[in-house]
């Protein structure tokens, strides 16, 4: 049934934007326009990106499929059911952390509750957002 849904969901939302034109596919990092662009982040989603935005001295990261929860801040190997390659998914996870944490980016993930976005900090060997 999932596949179906998914397949639905395909056919409704995403095959008319490619049958209009407005599609473009990229296959690795892309500049979408100025302060814009995308980095591949290959995580449990096949094609998942992070989407960094940067204007003047500030940088958001919109991380997408990269950490579904909160506690994936605290328990580093943990990992959905859901990944197609847990492993990569885990690496994938442990340097986008690594590279933000205790910096003044503002990290936005895709699947979190409030608080939604924040800081990315690092206390030994468990992170946390910070508001």
């Amino acid at each position: 049934q999932s596949e179906n849904v998914l397949y639905g969901s395909y056919e409704d939302s995403i095959l008319p934007v490619i049958n209009s034109g407005q599609a473009v596919f990229v296959t690795g990092s892309h500049i979408v326009e100025t302060g814009i662009y995308l980095e591949p982040a290959f995580s449990h989603t096949p094609g998942n990106v992070i989407i960094h935005v940067v204007s003047n001295d500030k940088k958001e990261i919109l991380s997408g499929e990269v950490i579904h929860h909160p506690l994936q801040l605290a328990h580093l190997k943990w990992s959905t059911n859901f990944c197609i390659n847990a492993e990569q998914s885990r690496f994938t996870r442990l340097s986008l952390l690594n590279e933000y944490a205790n910096t003044n980016t503002m990290f936005l993930p895709a699947h979190f509750q409030t608080p939604e976005f924040g800081r990315i900090e690092c206390d030994g060997n468990t992170y946390r957002m910070a508001i």
